[in-house]
């Protein structure tokens, strides 16, 4: 009987949660059948549940990190757009005042986008941490500028 591959199992079932069944089985090159194997094993091997568990808080904690950093430079980019505001000879141009309408549109779009995503996420984590009778990790919004992400 071959050797389990514990570690890919692990990798392919953890990214599978956040990236979906198929994403996850084209990056390992794994096909839909043995996932569904190492699915069906999820559920009788406390080994295999205990790493994919800890890959996922991994994966979850990269994702909330790199969602953070996103949103802290959309708020520079923000900030920066703002101080550029057009002057009353650019609101001659229409265009200038409509381009500069649109971004500020666009990045307060993704500012709101982001910090709902952050906001649902630690709200997930709070409800699967209470379920586990652990306590939640509060997402952390440092006071960073672009420079120092």
């Amino acid at each position: 009987m071959p050797h389990f591959e514990y570690e890919r199992a692990t990798l392919v079932l953890a990214e599978a949660e956040y990236f979906g069944k198929k994403l996850a089985c084209q990056k390992y090159q794994v096909p839909p059948t043995t996932y569904n194997g190492w699915k069906q094993r999820l559920k009788k091997d406390k080994k295999l549940r205990e790493m994919v568990a800890a890959q996922s808080q991994v994966l979850s904690q990269q994702w909330q990190g790199e969602t953070i950093k996103t949103l802290n430079l959309a708020l520079s980019q923000m900030q920066q757009t703002m101080r550029k505001a057009p002057t009353e000879l650019d609101f001659k141009s229409e265009r200038g005042a409509e381009m500069w309408v649109k971004t500020i549109s666009s990045l307060a779009g993704a500012i709101k986008n982001l910090g709902e995503l952050a906001l649902a996420t630690h709200v997930l984590m709070e409800d699967e941490s209470d379920e586990d009778g652990g306590s939640a990790n509060a997402l952390n919004f440092k006071n960073e500028t672009p420079n120092s992400v």
